[in-house]
């Protein structure tokens, strides 16, 4: 067990006792309204992505220059290398060669097979896509946020309903098991944002912390968030 494992019990804790205090009615709000807010976002994130792509045109161009996706492919030729030229074969043995955090090496093998236009190099390839994966990713978790803050609203107003003395025998009990069920779907939240820290800030300390891990391969490998991300 290391810091991350650490850390993920603490948040666990956390949310556990917060849920037992907030009893079963908020709770079970709280953990439905995290289910929705991530329900509507995996539909909608698209359109968020659109609207920042508009807004800000140039930061595909600042994040294509931080993350350096070409600089992945050993081969300078292969970089340089026309697009048509390359097979999703050869795109995911670069990717496993690379061991990239998903859900990037994913998405570069998946996005291959389809329609590329204005991409000219497999280099490019890397880097576009690279670059739209972090965009998508962090406006489904903007968005879902966003929708989350607006159901918090909504379940502020039920902690009224949740007094009523007939719903307080078994309170204190679901509410934790409510709670974490919630704390599951933070961390899941927080782990979404760790391939995007490998890939900008990649440093070893980092890696080693979560190969030491007992629970971060569970989080990344089965994280809603990023699962359901797409490239193009």
């Amino acid at each position: 067990m290391n810091i991350i494992d650490i850390i993920v019990l603490i948040i666990m804790g956390i949310s556990m006792v917060a849920g037992s205090y907030n009893g079963l009615i908020t709770s079970a709000m709280h953990t439905i309204s995290f289910f929705l807010s991530w329900v509507i976002s995996v539909f909608l994130y698209p359109v968020i992505t659109s609207m920042i792509l508009s807004t800000f045109p140039k930061l595909m161009n600042v994040i294509t220059l931080y993350t350096d996706g070409r600089a992945l492919i050993p081969d300078v030729e292969d970089r340089l290398a026309s697009i048509k030229n390359f097979s999703p074969e050869k795109i995911g043995t670069i990717v496993e060669t690379a061991n990239l955090p998903e859900p990037f090496g994913r998405i570069l093998v998946s996005d291959f097979s389809q329609s590329l236009e204005g991409i000219k190099t497999v280099g490019e390839y890397f880097d576009s896509t690279m670059a739209m994966v972090i965009i998508n990713i962090c406006s489904f978790i903007i968005l879902f946020l966003l929708v989350k803050l607006l159901f918090m609203i909504i379940v502020s107003v039920t902690k009224a309903v949740a007094n009523l003395p007939v719903l307080r025998k078994f309170d204190a009990l679901a509410g934790a098991g409510f709670g974490i069920v919630r704390g599951v779907f933070i961390l899941y939240l927080v782990f979404a944002l760790i391939p995007i820290l490998l890939v900008l800030a990649p440093t070893d300390i980092m890696s080693e912390f979560l190969d030491g891990s007992k629970y971060a391969n569970f989080f990344q490998n089965t994280n809603i968030f990023t699962n359901f991300v797409r490239g193009r």
